[in-house]
């Protein structure tokens, strides 16, 4: 991917999930003073944090792989002869390929089954707060895959 185009979809892909991670300190900060200031919560506060936590992590998720800040161990990387190197540098790309589309396909077809069902406090289908686990998996599916398994850049 190009380096313009990666950084961009990088500070995209942060600028979410901060907003997304304001708002939920924002719900929890709601849920804690009305329940100490008002002596009750509304139900559907700790419900919101709860499916908003998700969502930032899952946002975060293709943010992370593009900084490269994932953990692993890289402390092989420098010892290791350069041929080995590439072979495990394209073995971990197709890992992550495999392994988020995976969880894509699974979590899409979980989500998609909740449908009927409502959630307890916020009464909205558990299709759409678990929507978001298909959503940054696949994310993260088209960011290896656009990515590649040789990218020169650690950093946008």
């Amino acid at each position: 991917m190009n380096r313009k185009i990666t950084a961009r979809v990088a500070r995209y892909f942060h600028f979410l999930s901060c907003i997304a991670l304001y708002l939920n300190i924002t719900v929890l900060l709601y849920g804690v003073i009305s329940r100490y200031l008002l002596n009750g919560a509304p139900i559907w506060s700790d419900e919101l944090a709860r499916f908003m936590i998700i969502g930032t992590v899952m946002l975060t998720m293709s943010y992370v792989y593009i900084v490269d800040s994932h953990m692993r161990v890289t402390i092989l990387d420098q010892y290791l002869p350069t041929k080995i190197n590439l072979i495990i540098r394209i073995y971990r790309w197709v890992v992550v390929l495999l392994v988020s589309l995976l969880f894509f396909y699974g979590s899409y077809h979980y989500s998609i089954s909740l449908n009927r069902f409502s959630t307890l406090g916020l009464g909205v289908s558990k299709m759409i707060p678990l929507l978001a686990l298909p959503i940054g998996f696949g994310t993260l599916f088209l960011v290896a895959l656009f990515r590649g398994p040789f990218y020169e850049d650690k950093t946008c």
